[in-house]
């Protein structure tokens, strides 16, 4: 009698032990699965964004009607491959190009855009990577965003390059199972304002009509500055050469794989965009694409031939982190003097 005592006891805390495991192992496998699959996910956003934002530079700022699709099938393969979404944040969704001011994907462009699974047995996991795109965007604690069934917008958070947006169908902070919720990525720049202001959409909406003034504007102030920058860029560029300093005030590039981008790029003031452009000499140049990336490339304000580029819209070029446009690898390093 006693043994089958303690055999039913042994059967009962095992079951319950197994219980446990079950229990507290699958929401410890949740959370770590989530953090990874959002870490995913948000590289992949990276990367059809950077390929977006290229393809348009090589098409004269033009995005109108692309798809993710399109930046494999192209000439240029800005992407080797579509990426396909973890299959825990979504089943039937794909990445999207979009208008993340109003969810248009039939022209314009600021972002990309994941519609993640609200049923199913994905439909938990997609909420909990959700919150964790929100606190690896915003830090710990930070929380996603609530927005309606059908939202008018898809912006991240204010001071955000990416976000998680859910319908808060039932009046809760973070995302929970079921609710319809939008992983978001900027292409360029970071929100400015949560309710989708104008001027968040500004420089996406005016990129392909700036861009389009700034063909005719680079020409002239190409050639007005040519003259008054000859001397400079090839002082910087004898000095560069000879393996001297710079002199004045402006970037030095070095280690670029194109071995004639190396040397020193004067400051020439503002271009005919109002951003200031810095050269090395009238084949070589460091300038701000309007609403879209910084460029390292041959021709002022367009981005014909090859280069390189980063995308990014602050007031100075970044030093380091620059992407392949055509030229090779390894990538310049930029320096301030």
């Amino acid at each position: 009698m006693s043994n089958l005592i303690i055999t039913l006891i042994s059967i009962a805390l095992v079951a319950i032990v197994a219980t446990m495991v079950i229990w507290y192992g699958s929401s410890a496998f949740q959370g770590s699965g989530a953090k990874a699959e959002a870490n995913t996910a948000l590289n992949q956003a990276s990367q059809i964004a950077g390929g977006a934002v290229a393809y348009g530079a090589t098409h004269g700022g033009s995005f109108d009607g692309i798809a993710v699709s399109d930046l494999t099938n192209s000439a240029e393969q800005y992407l080797e491959n579509v990426p396909v979404p973890p299959s825990q944040a979504t089943v039937s969704g794909n990445w999207t190009l979009m208008n993340l001011n109003d969810g248009d994907t039939s022209s314009g462009l600021n972002g990309v855009e994941l519609t993640q699974d609200t049923t199913g047995d994905a439909a938990a996991t997609s909420a909990a990577i959700c919150n964790e795109v929100a606190q690896i965007a915003g830090g710990v604690g930070a929380l996603p965003t609530a927005t309606t069934s059908s939202p008018s917008n898809y912006l991240p958070a204010t001071g955000r390059t990416f976000d998680c947006l859910f319908y808060d169908s039932n009046g809760a902070t973070t995302a929970q199972a079921g609710d319809p919720t939008y992983l978001v990525y900027f292409a360029s720049g970071t929100a400015t304002s949560s309710s989708g202001s104008s001027s968040s959409s500004s420089s996406s909406s005016s990129s392909s009509s700036s861009s389009s003034s700034s063909s005719s504007s680079s020409s002239s102030s190409s050639s007005s500055s040519s003259s008054s920058s000859s001397s400079s860029s090839s002082s910087s560029s004898s000095s560069s050469s000879s393996g001297g300093g710079c002199s004045g005030s402006g970037y030095s590039i070095s280690g670029a794989g194109q071995s004639d981008y190396n040397g020193c790029y004067a400051n020439m003031g503002a271009d005919g965009n109002g951003n200031t452009y810095y050269e090395l000499d009238s084949s070589h140049y460091i300038y701000l694409y309007p609403g879209t990336a910084w460029i390292i490339g041959p021709d002022l304000d367009t981005t014909s031939g090859n280069y390189y580029y980063i995308l990014s819209d602050p007031s100075t070029p970044p030093l380091t982190g620059w992407q392949p446009g055509g030229l090779p690898s390894p990538m310049p390093t930029l320096t301030a003097y």
